[in-house]
Parts: C-alpha cells; sequence; structure tokens
C-alpha cells in the first residue's frame, strides 16, 4: 500500500463530510429530539466539549484514510466506489450499530 498515492484532499473531504452528517442528525430539527426520548433525557444533556469534537473529527479522518486505502486501486471506478462505500456504511457500520442498539 502506498499512501503517497492517496488524494489527502479526498480524504480530507470525506472526514468532514462524514463529521458534518454526524453533527446534522443529532441536531434537533434531524433526529436530535428523537434520540434524546429514546433515551429517556428529560432535561438537555450537556453540550459535547472540545474533547469529544475533536476526538469524533480524529475518527472520522481515520474512517476516511481506510476508505481511501481501500479504494484506492488502479482499477477502481466510481461506481465500485460507490457500491463499496454503502456495502461498507450498510454491512458494517449499520450492523454495528444495530447489534448495539439491540443490546
Amino acid at each position: 500500500m502506498n499512501f503517497a498515492s492517496l488524494n489527502p484532499w479526498a480524504i480530507l473531504a470525506a472526514a468532514i463530510s462524514a463529521f458534518a452528517i454526524g453533527g446534522l442528525w443529532y441536531a434537533p430539527f434531524v433526529f436530535g429530539s428523537a434520540w434524546k426520548r429514546a433515551n429517556g433525557f428529560t432535561a438537555e444533556p450537556p453540550a459535547a466539549g472540545p474533547r469529544v469534537v475533536l476526538l469524533t473529527f480524529l475518527f472520522s479522518l481515520i474512517m476516511a484514510v481506510n476508505l481511501a486505502a481501500f479504494l484506492s486501486g488502479p482499477k477502481t471506478t466510481t461506481a465500485f466506489g460507490a457500491a463499496a462505500g454503502f456495502l461498507a456504511g450498510f454491512g458494517w457500520v449499520a450492523m454495528g450499530v444495530g447489534t448495539v442498539a439491540v443490546l
């Protein structure tokens, strides 16, 4: 694996978009209110501090590098990349979250 062949701008864009989508997901106007009800919060939970924000972005960056390395083959097409991204998200992430949610 040659990390020099990875596109750092694409990795940064992927990390920022994942971070932003995660932030929107928990916004009150999207699923934040439903999330609070589902977890039984009656009061406003404390705001995430800088440590949580920085670690969340770092984890998004690591995931973006991992996906870029996974898709860095010379024969990778846009269609394959989209399918692999969806399958990784659905097959690994959604199923992992689903497993935790069921417990």
